[in-house]
């Protein structure tokens, strides 16, 4: 899930790069009244975490969650970060 409304209005979106200057990877905001949750998850033999990162369309941090859980697999642990945000968009929070 990339991004979930406030409100229906779209507008030209804005990209924010990396702090690494040799990173090519690049944020691109929502649109207009809308907010951006990305998540991600990391995996090691004895345990787990997930973060959730919201931005609204300037790229200002609303919210920023992370927590640890006990997963059987990097995979486990990806599927649980995704639910976790779509339960966050859902709540309307």
């Amino acid at each position: 899930m990339e991004e979930f409304s406030m409100l229906k209005e779209s507008d030209k979106q804005h990209c924010f790069t990396a702090s690494s200057p040799s990173s090519s990877i690049r944020w691109v905001s929502p649109s207009i009244k809308w907010i951006k949750v990305n998540v991600d998850a990391a995996h090691i033999e004895n345990g787990s975490a997930a973060a959730m990162v919201v931005r609204n369309e300037n790229g200002k941090l609303l919210l920023l969650f992370s927590t640890l859980t006990n997963c059987r697999s990097p995979f486990e642990r990806k599927l649980e970060a995704l639910n976790w945000a779509t339960t966050f968009a859902e709540a309307g929070n």
